[in-house]
């Protein structure tokens, strides 16, 4: 089954937005506006991955719903539901251990280092600094960062004394770097976490 994402997020296709418009923010539709809307993509992405995760350890924990789970998946049970809610709003840290500890016969080294790039990316777009004065975000990492933001083609800030980095989602290859993460797990990991509790991945998706 090919669990591709489809649409306006296809890789091939990333939409180009037009520079004569201003919004009401005073923003125009160009490097900054396309910044503002792929960042805030790919942050509901991550979301979303996080939603994923939590489905599957609440799946993963309490066996008697997975039959449910997919009789019933356009109504879910409501305990159930308050699980996944009570998982979710967890620190992701915490989540993303759980999710280790649950599926960790299932998670290679490589589902690791991607994981590990979901958690860069996430906190690098829920702890940004933006302004609507530059076309980009900055990000302050914790720790040494050279080698994990490599992996995104981003680069330290020169011209700041603080150890910032520079996103900029209008950069086409960085979205793509970013994009190839989500991508990655989703037709990976992701699937194979699901086949493990015998659930099919569209439902969990």
């Amino acid at each position: 089954m090919n669990h591709s994402l489809t649409g306006s997020e296809n890789l091939g296709n990333a939409v180009s937005l037009p520079d004569t418009t201003t919004t009401h923010l005073g923003l125009k539709h160009d490097q900054g506006i396309n910044n503002l809307n792929r960042s805030g993509e790919l942050f509901m992405y991550c979301v979303w991955v996080q939603g994923i995760m939590a489905t599957l350890i609440v799946l993963a924990e309490n066996s008697h719903f997975r039959s449910d789970f997919v009789e019933y998946h356009e109504q879910l049970d409501h305990e159930f539901v308050q699980k996944r809610t009570d998982l979710l709003k967890k620190p992701f840290s915490r989540i993303l251990n759980t999710f280790y500890e649950t599926f960790d016969d299932v998670i290679t080294s490589s589902d690791r280092k991607l994981l590990d790039l979901l958690s860069d990316l996430r906190d690098l777009f829920a702890h940004c600094h933006l302004s609507l004065g530059r076309p980009y975000l900055l990000w302050g990492p914790k720790g040494p960062f050279e080698a994990r933001i490599r992996a995104f083609g981003l680069k330290p800030e020169p011209s700041l004394k603080h150890q910032l980095v520079k996103f900029d989602g209008s950069d086409e290859a960085v979205y793509l770097k970013c994009f190839d993460v989500i991508q990655k797990l989703d037709q990976g990991l992701l699937s194979r976490a699901a086949e493990e509790l015998g659930i099919g991945y569209r439902y969990v998706r």
